[in-house]
């Protein structure tokens, strides 16, 4: 059987790689000091044998709001249309905007956050 695919692995490397922008999972400690941030994390979805669906929170942090938005409207239309092989060892066929770039609070007032949520169908790349 193949090992399940780590979709917020998978993520972060083609967000770092598509929008060159520090992606993780984790909001690093420099926050203000390393914007744009986009961080993401699992919040559900479903899981099968040799695929999976996960729900994905991606939340944009950036000094200003139009800022914010204007990196989340293009990850969330870059999403729309990605297929094919991904790193590390996935193949994504198939992803679909559960909720569109909205305010999120952030307890730090001179950070905006903007967050989408995607689900993306996935299965390892050796299946």
């Amino acid at each position: 059987m193949a090992d399940p695919v780590d979709v917020e692995a998978v993520l972060t490397r083609w967000l770092r790689a598509r929008f060159d922008v520090r992606s993780c999972t984790e909001l690093p400690a420099n926050l203000e000091d390393v914007l744009p941030v986009v961080q993401v994390a699992t919040v559900g979805g479903l899981a099968a044998r040799f695929s999976a669906r996960p729900r994905v929170d991606v939340d944009v942090y950036a000094a200003d709001y139009v800022a914010a938005r204007t990196l989340a409207l293009r990850i969330r239309d870059a999403l729309i249309t990605w297929r094919g092989p991904a790193e590390p060892g996935a193949v994504v066929s198939e992803t679909s905007i559960d909720a569109e770039p909205k305010r999120r609070p952030y307890e730090n007032p001179a950070l905006r956050r903007i967050g989408l949520t995607v689900t993306i169908a996935l299965h390892p790349a050796a299946y």
